[in-house]
């Protein structure tokens, strides 16, 4: 059974204290701003940055980050969040990545891994990069071949976890926060 993805999904995560701005201001890449998202994702950023194939001329610094509020509230304990009107993204701006992954490269520099492990993971993540129309037509397809893929290369599995990565501007009127009671 085809899983549908519903436009009223998708989701920012931020920290309270900058809900007031955001709902004034909208979503802006931080490298626009000046801003700081917080210590981990900046180090995140940098470290898959430097390991940025040369084919992909992404750069996470460049970017607002969503998620899928389905997958969210799926593994994390709090049910705030704002949503994001579909309506106010354009899509040729978007891609999705796995956001796993990203488990991989923290628990490689937890653990002091080489540097050709950590290099490794995050190709695996830059490889991951799927437009955001096509995820969204062929979610289930992608997943499948993705878990494949993993399975293949013999390594820690890591689900897909999509996370939306969107290199533009989203107006506040596209804006809402949200409290969602969740079951479980």
């Amino acid at each position: 059974m085809k899983q549908t993805i519903r436009t009223d999904e998708i989701i920012h995560v931020t920290h309270p204290i900058s809900v007031p701005s955001i709902l004034q201001n909208g979503l802006i890449p931080n490298y626009r701003e000046g801003l700081t998202i917080n210590e981990e994702t900046d180090f995140l950023n940098e470290i898959l940055n430097k390991h940025r194939p040369g084919n992909i001329k992404l750069d996470r610094t460049e970017c607002v980050f969503l998620l899928f509020k389905r997958d969210y509230l799926q593994h994390k304990h709090t049910e705030k969040f704002l949503s994001v009107d579909m309506r106010g993204i354009d899509t040729t701006k978007t891609s999705v990545f796995s956001n796993s992954v990203l488990t991989g490269i923290r628990k490689a520099i937890q653990f002091n891994s080489d540097e050709q492990i950590i290099k490794d993971i995050c190709t695996l993540y830059w490889n991951s990069i799927v437009p955001f129309p096509i995820f969204f037509d062929k979610h289930d397809e992608i997943v499948r071949l993705w878990d494949r893929q993993i399975a293949n290369q013999n390594i820690q599995p890591f689900p897909y976890g999509p996370e939306i990565l969107y290199f533009g501007k989203i107006k506040p009127e596209f804006i809402s926060y949200e409290s969602s009671s969740r079951k479980g």
